[in-house]
């Protein structure tokens, strides 16, 4: 390389990424995309830059803003909480599962979230209420799959 010529990596690296974020947008398997976000740091972060859709089988697994500081444009999340076993009534009570942290998080980190499913959690009337209020207009889905806790759930009475 000549003496006084300078190199244009920022240019270069704008391209690769536009030509990354193309090629990652035609990858929708899971494991497909989380093989490539091993491959190097640059694409560990064009995925989480380029993906749709998460699923998160444990809720304890992660904390609700490690998801939203990686995957910045979620549009579909499901999030499963207790065990299976809960379905059997197996856990104790109060074993956990709370929606609550991450709904907050969910509203605050993706108001146009288009689907969200719940799985085994257990959410309250105020979890509904903010989830109404913060993603009500863009979430087109929702599905509580025996979610508990919330007035929904209750018996009513005449």
């Amino acid at each position: 390389m000549e003496r006084g010529k300078k190199k244009e990596p920022a240019k270069k690296c704008l391209v690769l990424d536009e030509i990354l974020g193309c090629i990652f947008s035609y990858l929708q398997e899971p494991d497909d995309r989380q093989a490539i976000s091993q491959v190097s740091k640059r694409w560990h972060k064009m995925d989480g830059e380029t993906r749709k859709c998460v699923s998160v089988s444990n809720c304890y697994s992660i904390a609700p803003s490690a998801l939203s500081k990686r995957f910045k444009n979620l549009e579909k999340f499901k999030l499963k909480g207790k065990p299976r076993a809960a379905e059997f009534d197996l856990l104790v009570e109060n074993w956990g599962g709370y929606a609550g942290p991450w709904i907050q998080e969910i509203v605050k980190a993706y108001p146009s979230l288009k689907f969200l499913h719940l799985r085994r959690m257990e959410v309250s009337d105020k979890d509904l209420e903010i989830l109404g209020h913060g993603c009500g207009a863009a979430l087109q889905v929702s599905f509580l799959a025996t979610a508990t806790s919330c007035a929904c759930n209750s018996p009513t009475t005449a």
